[in-house]
């Protein structure tokens, strides 16, 4: 059942002339000919009112820049240095929206995905994130791997917020203020790939409030799960998530999240109108 905020807040958003905030969709590219441009279909489908798109292709070598070029209502960006997280902080430094979304490449939020996100931050939250659902390893896997998401990564993101040293988050499912990721420095680009979610989420939790919805939905591909094995994957998940909400959290001192960052400052959760 959605929260009654949320539905409040959709019906707020059709009757009456609600403040929409910007917000930038950023979604890193790399070799992704074969998902890209269902990916940016779906995305330029949204039901929301004020966005725009930003594909940050990480030096593809096949047609994913092709692609991406074929769409004139998504900003097209090239960023050579190898690695995911480079990509999303190229995006996320080229727009001044007031929010800013991630999504990967190869996922497909439902039309509400992006409506239902800002109403979440509308709360105070400067982040709110949801789990995926996998559309491609059969039905089993899709509704196994969705209900541990829902009923145990809930419980989960509870207790690390309310330690105040995380939160549960997919990168391909989380949209953040852009006051709040000001605030932290930006992406991580010192973080390769297993962990990034895990380590954002945490520094996120210094300046704010995180919300983990069970029910804003994503679809997206299981195709790591195809190509690494379902157990291989995730013991790599887990373990990164271990090491980077857990063991860092307790046995070593916290680091700043990006060199450029400097100092953080605490900073007063978002009000609702306001998320620059």
């Amino acid at each position: 059942m959605e929260n009654i905020f949320v539905q409040k807040f959709l019906k707020n958003m059709k009757e009456t002339n609600v403040h929409s905030p910007s917000v930038s969709i950023i979604i890193a590219a790399y070799n992704e000919e074969k998902y890209i441009g269902a990916t940016i279909e779906a995305v330029l489908a949204l039901a929301y009112p004020n966005f725009n798109v930003i594909v940050v292709d990480n030096n593809s070598h096949d047609g994913t820049a092709a692609i991406i070029k074929k769409y004139p209502a998504v900003t097209y960006i090239l960023e050579k240095k190898p690695g995911v997280q480079f990509a999303r902080e190229a995006g996320q430094e080229a727009t001044e929206s007031d929010i800013i979304a991630f999504l990967d490449a190869d996922c497909l939020p439902p039309r509400d995905w992006l409506t239902r996100c800002v109403a979440h931050l509308h709360t105070g939250a400067v982040a709110v994130a949801g789990p995926y659902y996998y559309y491609d390893n059969g039905k089993i896997f899709g509704a196994i791997s969705l209900f541990i998401q829902q009923i145990c990564y809930t419980p989960t993101h509870y207790l690390l917020q309310w330690l105040h040293i995380g939160g549960t988050m997919a990168f391909g499912n989380v949209v953040v203020t852009k006051k709040a990721l000001r605030a932290i420095g930006g992406i991580n680009t010192e973080i390769v790939f297993y962990g990034d979610d895990t380590n954002f989420a945490k520094q996120l939790t210094t300046v704010g409030h995180i919300i983990y919805d069970p029910h804003l939905i994503v679809y997206s591909s299981a195709r790591r799960f195809k190509e690494l094995g379902i157990l291989r994957t995730l013991s790599l998940y887990w373990w990164f998530f271990v090491r980077e909400a857990i063991l860092k959290s307790f046995f070593k001192k916290s680091a700043s999240v990006n060199k450029r960052a400097g100092e953080r400052k605490q900073v007063t959760p978002t009000a609702p109108d306001t998320f620059n």
